[in-house]
């Protein structure tokens, strides 16, 4: 009953307001966009990460070296992280408005590019989680663009998405900080909020900059006993 009362809103709301075969960005309609929500053109100019990756953070290698020197040098806890795009021109623009110029709807989008790209990636994941926002900014800013990020993979992958991590500081924004600056601020930051013993954890967020954010959380979820802990952005 529930999911056809679920059928039926969503039915409801898409005549209301319509977003299958537009375009996001640009507005375009085509019935060839369905529920990928961007289009064609919109797409290409998203830069894809290609080639040879460092098989921890994803960043591009010019070397035939499998770990990039930050990497070697600044020890990671989590497995991997997995990045589709790189973060810069018109899906930098993008990010940035879905974060800050109130436009949570785009989880639709990128969440449809994630979910796209993780079907080719070969991962055993009991749980999908998200970096978590503090009370205090979650209240501001009206959404958490992770958590939207993650639940809209985890009904689409079939995979439960939950909150295994609390920000107990309300700290300063990364993007304001250099990266010695970056791993002071999040210190003891994020604490977990269950046992996840032999568990594989997804952890998502939007940008990979330095790995400070996501190293962090993964520090509390190996705390929490998790087996393994992958990352997952959208752009790095």
């Amino acid at each position: 009953m529930k999911k056809i009362i679920k059928n039926t809103l969503d039915e409801i709301f898409n005549i209301l307001y319509p977003e299958k075969n537009t375009c996001m960005i640009c507005g375009y309609w085509d019935e060839a966009i369905g529920s990928k929500y961007i289009c064609r053109e919109c797409l290409l100019k998203f830069k894809e990460l290609k080639g040879h990756r460092c098989k921890i953070c994803s960043k591009p290698l010019v070397t035939s070296r499998d770990i990039c020197l930050e990497c070697i040098e600044d020890l990671k806890v989590f497995n991997r992280v997995f990045s589709p795009y790189e973060y810069k021109g018109e899906l930098k623009k993008v990010i940035k408005d879905y974060k800050y110029n109130n436009k949570p709807y785009y989880y639709k989008m990128l969440g449809e590019l994630l979910y796209q790209y993780m079907e080719e990636v070969d991962l055993d994941i009991d749980i999908i989680t998200f970096v978590p926002m503090h009370k205090n900014k979650k209240r501001r800013r009206g959404y958490n663009q992770s958590e939207l990020l993650g639940k809209y993979i985890g009904y689409k992958l079939n995979i439960p998405c939950e909150k295994l991590i609390e920000r107990v500081v309300d700290t300063v924004p990364q993007n304001k900080l250099k990266k010695e600056e970056r791993k002071k601020n999040l210190k003891n930051t994020f604490q977990p909020l269950k046992n996840l013993r032999n568990k594989n954890i997804l952890i998502v967020d939007d940008v990979y900059t330095t790995g400070t954010t996501i190293n962090e959380c993964s520090k509390s979820l190996i705390k929490a006993d998790s087996e393994n802990v992958y990352g997952l952005t959208i752009a790095r």
